[in-house]
């Protein structure tokens, strides 16, 4: 057993896994029989869950002789069940399924390549979800206590914010992770997060290629600490040690990133709000990182929220939230720069993906935000993005980014939404690069959860 666990990280956490529930059952200090009646009751007692999202996906780059224009309609599936609870002890299960209708598109993995521009949707059925948990709950607003063991989604905030940690929601097969995680509420409005993570399931899908696009092969430690006990602020501080062993150069994106972060809204009265967001952090080289480097990361934004109370806007406008923001990730025209891998990063320096991974000339990007509510449930979201280097002072591009989406009936959603990236065709940034040349991308989708 002990070579297989030297070898196998995930042989072990599943092994692991089953030893806390054989242990668990074993512990329970009733007899046989209301053991199997309550553990029947669990079972049977729990709540389904499901998710459909149909989605168009239109990639067009100004490199005609090297891709054609990508269109890709595919259909994602998801379906869960929750078990309720067993002495405290719970489950969850979720597969995913994902195909595609129109495939002219390069998945980013292994399938459709044919010289087509990347939608990186890939077809599959997968394990999205499977893990057992544990939870206490002391009775009290603090005094909690959760862990969970296996395949789950890991992340620290809500959407869209994931900058280091996050499921990857934007793509039809999301990131996750093999792994073990703990939350702990000790003391009112603190909350401790802790995880390890031996596997990172990819959003290439299980058939990528090379195996270090289906998966990173992970040592990784994830600590997350938030106080939001004070007012018009939420406090967080995070080390994430990550450790990715296999791939064609192994620990390659292996990093050490500590960070702060502090953000809140200020209420200037009943419909007026300032938000602002700062955020540092410090990165890297892991110890088995063949790379040395060092790097920082900033963010600040600063915007107003309100709420339209006239009537002769409310009818048109009800919410509005505009903010400009500059985030900073260093690179130093080495090969080092301030990455982030388990980022959604879709979310960020525009939905064009142009910067997925940092550049080794790292990436300074001066943005504004703006986000209305609307009538009937819909809502617009515009921002603009100038996008230079952070080493070598030139630019990269700009771009434009909009989306209208509604919802109806609590659990439907249709949408559309654009991007449109402007290259600098300027002598450090050649075509055909991918930060080059310009992008247009354009989606439609209908999504309906339950």
């Amino acid at each position: 057993m002990l070579s297989k666990c030297k070898y196998n990280n995930s042989f072990c956490g599943w092994n692991t896994a089953i030893a806390v529930l054989l242990a668990a059952f074993a512990a329970a200090p009733v007899a046989a029989e209301d053991n199997v009646d309550a553990l029947w009751t669990a079972l049977t007692s729990g709540t389904p869950d499901m998710l459909l999202r149909l989605r168009y996906e239109h990639v067009e780059e100004d490199i005609p002789t090297l891709r054609k224009d990508a269109n890709a309609l595919t259909a994602r599936v998801l379906l869960g069940y929750r078990t309720g609870l067993f002495y405290n002890i719970g489950a969850y299960l979720q597969m995913e399924a994902v195909g595609a209708a129109l495939d002219d598109y390069n998945d980013g993995g292994s399938q459709n390549a044919e010289g087509y521009a990347v939608v990186a949707d890939p077809e599959g059925v997968e394990l999205q979800q499977g893990y057992l948990s544990y939870q206490y709950d002391g009775g009290y607003d603090y005094d909690k206590f959760s862990v969970k063991l296996g395949r789950q989604l890991i992340t620290y905030r809500d959407a869209p914010f994931h900058r280091f940690i996050g499921p990857v929601v934007w793509r039809q097969n999301q990131q996750t992770h093999d792994a073990f995680t703990l939350l702990w509420e000790p003391l009112d409005d603190l909350k401790l997060q802790y995880a390890y993570s031996w596997k990172v399931n990819r959003v290439f899908g299980e058939d990528a290629v090379p195996n270090s696009r289906s998966e990173f092969d992970s040592k990784t430690n994830l600590i997350n600490v938030q106080y939001t006990g004070l007012p018009y602020v939420k406090l967080e501080a995070y080390t994430y040690l990550l450790d990715f062993y296999n791939g064609p150069v192994p620990h390659l994106n292996s990093s050490d990133t500590f960070g702060i972060r502090a953000n809140g809204v200020y209420p200037l009265n009943d419909q007026w709000g300032v938000l602002y967001t700062a955020e540092y952090a410090y990165q890297e080289d892991a110890a088995s990182n063949p790379i040395n480097y060092e790097d920082n990361y900033y963010l600040g934004e600063l915007g107003l929220k309100t709420k339209f109370e006239h009537p002769s806007i409310k009818p048109y406008i009800k919410t509005l939230m505009a903010k400009f923001s500059y985030e900073k990730l260093g690179g130093d025209h080495g090969l080092g720069s301030f990455k982030t891998p388990l980022a959604t990063g879709h979310a960020f320096q525009g939905w064009a993906d142009r910067f997925l991974v940092t550049p080794t000339t790292g990436v300074e990007d001066f943005y504004v935000t703006a986000v209305a509510g609307l009538p009937w449930k819909m809502k617009a979201i515009f921002s603009y993005h100038n996008l230079n280097s952070d080493a070598g002072d030139f630019d990269y591009g700009d771009e434009y980014d909009v989306l209208i989406s509604k919802k109806f009936r609590k659990h439907y959603t249709l949408a559309a939404k654009a991007a449109f990236y402007d290259a600098d065709h300027n002598s450090n940034n050649p075509r055909g690069t991918g930060i080059g040349e310009d992008v247009t991308k354009v989606w439609a989708w209908f999504q309906a959860s339950f």
